[in-house]
């Protein structure tokens, strides 16, 4: 997904928590490798750390439009759950697809899935 760096936050020798706009909405995350420039796009994957625990950071909704939205540090993310495997499950945020550990998967796929992320990690597809 392309996003514009609109902050880093604090940076160390190869991390560093960034705020960056997308045409899915404006999120934080925790880049990982070197520091990315402000105000610089970038081609980035994302990584859901951990399983996912149905009921708890994910659940269906009625919202059908993708989107990133940063509450208070969380990031909340809405996008429609596909393919399932008994562990994984294919995530679709707009023309993205991004790969999450779920525990169980409790509607009818597709559906559409809002997930609290504590701490989204964006890798630069370009390194």
């Amino acid at each position: 997904m392309r996003i514009r760096v609109a902050r880093v936050d604090s940076t160390s020798s190869d991390q560093a928590v960034v705020s960056f706009v997308s045409a899915i909405g404006r999120a934080r995350g925790q880049w990982m490798g070197t520091a990315p420039a402000v105000d610089s796009e970038y081609e980035v994957e994302f990584d859901i750390p951990g399983a996912l625990v149905w009921g708890d950071r994910i659940d269906a909704t009625e919202s059908s439009v993708p989107a990133m939205i940063d509450q208070r540090g969380d990031t909340q993310v809405f996008g429609t759950l596909q393919n399932f495997d008994g562990r994984v499950a294919e995530l679709r945020l707009g023309d993205d697809l991004i790969l999450v550990e779920v525990d169980r998967v409790e509607c009818r796929l597709p559906c559409n899935v809002a997930i609290k992320v504590q701490q989204l990690r964006l890798f630069d597809a370009n390194v």
